[in-house]
């Protein structure tokens, strides 16, 4: 995020930087965020991020037992 400090545009640049280099002139700060995405499994696997069953169980409509693993992938803007 670039803020310039001073002179008639100050404030916050609305639009973000693509990576790469970039030149701070002096009354202007470059700040960066990291930004990555996190994925959580739940999942019946005992060497899977955790030592229990965290599947979802569930029954069909003639009452087959069923279980899934679900996986979300997720990050913050």
């Amino acid at each position: 995020i670039r803020v310039n400090n001073i002179g008639p545009s100050a404030g916050v640049v609305s639009e973000p930087l693509p990576v790469g280099w970039y030149f701070a002139p002096p009354g202007t700060n470059i700040y960066e965020y990291p930004v990555f995405t996190r994925t959580y499994t739940w999942t019946r696997s005992r060497t899977e991020q955790n030592e229990v069953d965290e599947s979802f169980s569930f029954q069909d409509k003639n009452g087959l037992g069923l279980s899934a693993d679900v996986a979300v992938a997720y990050h913050v803007d």
